[in-house]
């Protein structure tokens, strides 16, 4: 699938799923196929991409800049499930996010919200070996997404989700040809 065909079926929700042939710390960790998950969410001026990234933390980007700082990855676009997919709920859970930034806030309320969760990468590992969802403060890439997609109440994840979750959530997968 090209990326403009991606554009085109892309709705609130979707997801974007990334893998490098390097084995890093996250598939390591995991055991799963995909490291890094973001979510797709359409603004007034287009596509962007709504995630949680190492060293970073909550970052929202047009898509197609996304695309660009994408090289020697391959992207999957995934569908959300139709609970989730298009929701208003999905949509006003990820700005909410965005808006944080451009609040008023305190420096460690900013950063609570929207700083990466190290230690909760440790919850989501912990969650996967006991088979319980473990409750996170900061995010992960994976744990946001879930957040975004549990908005409009879906129910499908078991424990704290990880990236490869969303491989066999998706109602289906896509690579992007580029």
């Amino acid at each position: 699938m090209t990326y403009e065909v991606m554009r085109s079926l892309a709705r609130n929700g979707d997801v974007l799923l990334c893998r490098t042939e390097r084995m890093g710390f996250i598939r390591i960790a995991t055991g799963e196929s995909v490291q890094h998950v973001a979510v797709l969410i359409w603004l007034i001026d287009g596509l962007w991409v709504f995630e949680f990234v190492e060293n970073v933390g909550f970052q929202a980007m047009p898509a197609s800049q996304w695309f660009d700082g994408r090289t020697n990855q391959t992207i999957f676009f995934g569908i959300a499930p139709e609970e989730v997919r298009g929701k208003p709920e999905v949509f006003e859970a990820a700005v909410r996010y965005r808006n944080v930034k451009f609040n008023e806030k305190s420096r460690w309320e900013r950063f609570k919200t929207l700083g990466y969760g190290w230690v909760s990468l440790l919850k989501v590992w912990a969650s996967q070996v006991t088979g319980k969802r473990v409750a996170v403060v900061q995010k992960v890439c994976s744990t946001f997404a879930q957040e975004i997609w549990e908005a409009p109440g879906y129910k499908g994840f078991v424990d704290t989700a990880d990236p490869g979750n969303f491989t066999t959530l998706c109602q289906s997968l896509h690579i992007i040809e580029r």
